[in-house]
């Protein structure tokens, strides 16, 4: 769920999650359950940043307001970031979703054609049954080779997923997801959104990404209006590493220096 970390008259900083009304998850109520939504987050994200204007004006200074994200939501963070209106001063994507084509084909890379197939079947019996009213179809939404897994891992990269992991789930949070999230994501590219961007923005990639390929880091650059979007690599580090150790370390730094830069802090 979205968390903001407010400095009295100075800044307020949202933090890009899942809010309670869209994820499903863990802790967070609504159903069906596990129901990851591109869509329906970016929606979540859009009222509360306006909610947090209104209501906490003259607490904090909304004019000077950041977005921040990782990963599925660090793509989040540059559509919200693209449609809130007044816009934001400035965002922050870390270790991106940027491209759905480019995740679909890395996906299909990884999984091989039978993969493929036994995932988009998936998808499809589970929008199949919500359209009829049946209980969903679940697919984990990390696992190893072989696994019908929304992230297919190797074994060092899923160790490393696990590891940032609480050692006690809130709201007993299990690894799966609804299956049909597998036909939404390969149509969500937030890379498109970068040209509406107007506010400065830095983008944080990891070298050895296999998840969310560093190099369309590079395209969103190419496409951001004046230039506005600088991008940061971490040398050496994969999707997951970011969470902790030296990469992580890295990230906050570059991460808090743009931001302080940016909103005058």
């Amino acid at each position: 769920r979205p968390i903001f970390l407010s400095f009295p008259s100075l800044i307020l900083l949202s933090i890009l999650s899942i809010s309670p009304q869209t994820s499903t998850f863990g802790g967070s109520s609504g159903e069906p359950r596990n129901w990851a939504s591109p869509v329906r987050h970016v929606d979540d994200i859009l009222a509360a940043a306006t909610w947090a204007r209104a209501e906490l004006k003259g607490k904090v200074d909304g004019t000077r307001l950041a977005l921040w994200g990782s990963s599925l939501a660090g793509g989040h963070a540059l559509v919200a970031g693209a449609r809130l209106a007044p816009p934001p001063s400035a965002v922050v994507s870390q270790v991106p979703h940027l491209s759905g084509p480019a995740a679909a084909r890395a996906g299909m890379a990884a999984r091989g054609l039978g993969g493929t197939l036994r995932l988009g079947r998936a998808a499809v019996l589970d929008l199949a049954r919500g359209l009829m009213g049946f209980p969903p179809v679940f697919i984990k939404v990390a696992g190893g080779p072989g696994d019908l897994a929304f992230m297919q891992l190797a074994a060092e990269e899923l160790s490393a997923y696990f590891a940032k992991h609480p050692a006690t789930y809130a709201g007993g949070w299990r690894n799966q997801v609804r299956a049909r999230f597998a036909l939404e994501i390969g149509r969500y590219s937030p890379m498109s959104s970068v040209p509406a961007l107007t506010c400065p923005a830095l983008l944080v990639v990891a070298e050895n990404d296999s998840v969310c390929p560093p190099s369309l880091a590079a395209d969103a650059v190419a496409s951001s209006p004046g230039k506005s979007v600088s991008v940061h690599t971490l040398k050496g580090a994969g999707h997951f590493d970011v969470y902790a150790g030296p990469a992580f370390e890295e990230a906050v730094a570059v991460e808090g220096d743009f931001l302080a830069k940016v909103l005058g802090a």
